[in-house]
């Protein structure tokens, strides 16, 4: 028998010795290579790297890692700014490559069981969510969860306010119906009714409107404001009976500011009871029918919100979050409103 020393083994690295050859902690290393739970993309690549270079004695995971998917949670609404942005996201998705699935999923505001199932439960391993709806508890506690497990989440349209860890990639919607009091306060120079209406007192974004329009009106006295439906869904017949009971009564309707759509109703409302100019009439989006109702006199100003920038900004910040990008560039940040008159409007149909 020969008295020889038996060669040892080559002992394999350990997962401490991969953990500080890619600078990150030994649980992430743990989470690459057994391929566990939300790693970002950056710190995933530098350990299998910093595996395949200790040479770990096993099958690594691919750096190009399998598909990721972001999921858009949106509203059926067939108003012109809603279909703006889902068309927004449409053509934007087409940009992200091949690697990114961009999930659409269309679900009614009153399905709130469904929306709560499709933030929880998505059914494969979600890298951010973007979506609009309103501010429901159920919900709040959805997307709460979400956020508090690291997940990317952005809001359109409308915000949920005081939730960690969401990105609001709307316009400031108080300073949007601020400016629409400023102007009605402005333009009207008669004592009068001015009436509001809106599209759903349970979106934030509706909310914050009526309250920054009751702000800035305030300042003149001559307005008296009247709090009408704030409920009609956007729905033309519910704005035209609203519209059309408000100018039955005695003291004259000098002013009409609606948070949300439905503008055919106002419109029919006006044709019926008064003239161009009449009655000063302030709306949102720049849709092609309030671009003739602007060129026509019955409109005087709508304030937009630029959908393509929003839902931009939401899908930077997703990739940002994943580190897929490195630096957000100022298109990320806050849409700003932008204002229409019949000076501005033009005549270029938008894509409806």
């Amino acid at each position: 028998m020969s008295d020889a020393p038996r060669k040892r083994r080559k002992r394999p690295p350990r997962f401490a010795e991969i953990a500080e050859a890619a600078g990150v902690s030994v649980a992430t290393v743990d989470r690459v290579l057994n391929e566990r739970d939300s790693v970002s993309e950056k710190k995933r690549v530098r350990v299998i790297e910093a595996a395949r270079t200790l040479g770990v004695p096993r099958i690594l995971p691919e750096t190009e890692h399998a598909l990721i998917h972001f999921d858009l949670l949106l509203p059926p609404n067939r108003t012109p700014f809603f279909r703006l942005l889902h068309e927004a996201f449409l053509r934007l998705g087409e940009m992200l490559g091949s690697r990114i699935v961009l999930h659409r999923r269309i679900i009614p505001e009153s399905r709130i069981g469904a929306i709560v199932e499709a933030i929880q439960s998505p059914g494969y391993k979600r890298r951010g969510l973007v979506l609009a709806v309103p501010d429901r508890p159920r919900l709040r506690e959805a997307v709460e969860e979400a956020t508090g497990r690291g997940e990317p989440v952005a809001t359109v349209a409308t915000d949920l306010p005081g939730i960690s860890g969401l990105q609001y990639c709307g316009i400031d919607q108080f300073e949007a119906g601020a400016t629409a009091g400023y102007v009605m306060g402005r333009m009207l120079r008669r004592k009068g009714r001015v009436l509001v209406i809106g599209s759903r007192s349970d979106y934030h974004g509706h909310q914050d409107r009526r309250a920054g329009f009751a702000a800035a009106v305030s300042r003149f006295a001559h307005i008296e404001l009247e709090i009408g439906d704030t409920d009609t869904h956007d729905d033309p017949e519910r704005c035209f009976r609203a519209v059309s009971a408000s100018m039955r009564h005695n003291e004259p309707l000098c002013g009409i500011y609606n948070t949300g759509a439905g503008s055919e109703g106002v419109l029919r409302a006006l044709h019926a009871a008064s003239k161009p100019g009449d009655i000063i009439w302030i709306t949102h989006e720049i849709s092609p029918d309030h671009r003739a109702y602007l060129r026509e006199g019955w409109l005087e100003l709508a304030i937009d919100q630029d959908p393509e920038r929003q839902a931009s900004a939401a899908l930077q910040h997703l990739l940002f979050r994943n580190e897929i990008i490195h630096q957000l560039p100022k298109s990320a940040s806050r849409g700003e409103l932008r204002l229409f008159f019949a000076t501005n409007a033009g005549t270029a149909a938008v894509g409806l």
